[in-house]
Order: structure tokens, then sequence, then C-alpha cells
């Protein structure tokens, strides 16, 4: 094989192999605290996924059927620091009040929920500029949240947490 032929077919290779990595990067997602978000700045996020940290605030959470998909609205919080999120399906069982949660998503400008706040009886207006448009909610386990004793659920269910 002559030499041209073989750095030829090298490039091609490392070009290919640059696009895969790039193409892979552009569908990762970044893994910010609510606190951290506000004080960065929402807008550096809207084209990136994100996934955010947080504790769901007490009596924030609101359930409603939007354009027959089930859709929940709930705030979370981090020192001192709060986001709206809007997240549509499914939840795990230890989603509830005060939970500490990962929210998969983009964040959007308010207005651009104000459709689903508004059938959901929710103004966003005045409450958040920014809010996170989830495809995706995780819970951590509530078992291993420090020095809590396990609940009797957490207990019966033995180490598949």
């Amino acid at each position: 094989m002559r030499m041209i032929t073989k750095v030829a077919i090298t490039a091609a290779v490392a070009v290919a192999g640059g696009a895969v990595l790039l193409g892979a990067a552009s569908g990762s997602s970044h893994y910010r605290m609510v606190d951290q978000l506000v004080h960065e700045g929402f807008a550096q996020w809207t084209d990136k996924q994100l996934e955010l940290h947080g504790k769901v605030v007490p009596h924030s959470i609101h359930v409603q059927v939007v354009r027959q998909e089930t859709t929940r609205s709930f705030v979370l919080a981090m020192n001192g620091e709060a986001m709206r999120v809007f997240a549509k399906g499914p939840v795990p069982d230890t989603f509830t009040d005060e939970s500490e949660v990962i929210a998969t998503g983009y964040v959007v400008p308010a207005e651009a929920e104000r459709a689903t706040a508004e059938a959901m009886g929710l103004r966003v207006d005045g409450e958040h500029a920014w809010v996170l448009d989830a495809s995706g909610v995780s819970a951590k386990c509530a078992s291993h949240y420090g020095d809590q004793p396990p609940t009797a659920r957490a207990m019966s269910l033995g180490s598949e947490h």
C-alpha cells in the first residue's frame, strides 16, 4: 500500500471517530444544583440538556392531565434558590414533598409553559422567569438521605435500593 493511501485512510478514520465523539457529546446532559444554576444564569442553558438537582418544596406538587398526558409541576429548591419544573409522565414512588430529586430537561422561558401552567391552574408570570421542561424525574432513595432511619417500606424492600 502506498504511503499516501495509508495516510488518507488514517485521516478518514480519525475524522469519523471525531464526528462520533462530537455526536455523543451533544446528547450528553449537564448536572447542576438549583442554586448553582440560579447563580450562573439561565440563558446559557437553553439549548443544553440539564440534570437539575434539588429538594421538592412542600405543597408545590400539582398533578393534572393536560392534552391527554399526566403533567406535574413542582418547585425544586436548594440553599435558598428555587426553580419551577414541568414534567410529563411517570415519577418514582419516592417522589413526594421534600424528596431529593433530579429532573432532566431543558431550561425554557416561563412564558413557553404558560398554556400548561394555566391548564393546571398555576401562574408562571412573576414567580420564575425560567422553568425546567423536564422529560424525566428521578428521586433518591429515602434510605440514602443520611442519618434518617429507613421507613418500614424501605426495610421491607431490603437491599433493592
